[in-house]
């Protein structure tokens, strides 16, 4: 398995078509801490999350869609934003207390997508729960989570060249884990009861 072209960022391919989308989530990636823009120049801890997109063919394997976020959960946070809207609720402070990001592996969702001004990149403009009594296809690709702590274990060395020139810039950084966004609390809560709820 190795990323390709449309998660690295280059080569030839297909965007997947705007609009909205059934995904199920693949991939987790944790790229460690990340230089920041003349805009924004403070490093952040940052995550790639994955869909498989059933609907679109890339080389008769699924499209691809990827969105690269800041690594928090705080009220404003994209990447917090986008979970709420992904799980149909808001977070309670007990959840968001014992929520472990590598829980949306396998879940479905619905993607709304956007090309760039030049066509030729397709990019996520929002994430949410799949309606009642839709379902979404059997997975195809394997389930990768990989952590910026877990340094070049088998799971890097299956990662795009690009990719991993990435994760070596993040690993480079001095971060500390972000225990409500990317580790299980001890003792995580027990969410049962919530029907419905992807994650």
């Amino acid at each position: 398995m190795s990323l390709t072209a449309s998660e690295s960022g280059g080569g030839d391919f297909t965007p997947v078509a705007e609009g909205t989308h059934i995904a199920r989530c693949v991939r987790i990636i944790d790229l460690g801490l990340q230089p920041g823009s003349p805009q924004y120049p403070d490093a952040k801890q940052k995550v790639l999350i994955v869909w498989e997109i059933p609907g679109e063919k890339e080389s008769d394997a699924p499209g691809l869609l990827m969105k690269r976020y800041t690594l928090s959960l705080h009220k404003k946070a994209g990447l917090r934003a986008d979970l709420e809207s992904w799980r149909g609720r808001a977070f309670t402070p007990a959840e968001l207390k014992g929520f472990a990001l590598k829980n949306v592996l396998d879940a479905p969702c619905m993607i709304t997508v956007v090309h760039s001004e030049d066509g030729k990149f397709a990019n996520v403009r929002s994430v949410s729960k799949m309606p009642r009594g839709v379902g979404c296809p059997e997975r195809v690709l394997d389930l990768v989570y990989y952590e910026i702590e877990d340094g070049r274990n088998q799971v890097y060395h299956l990662l795009s060249e690009k990719l991993r020139a990435t994760i070596d810039i993040g690993a480079a950084g001095v971060s500390a884990p972000v225990a409500t966004a990317s580790h299980p609390a001890e003792h995580e809560p027990d969410f049962s009861d919530d029907g419905d709820v992807p994650f």
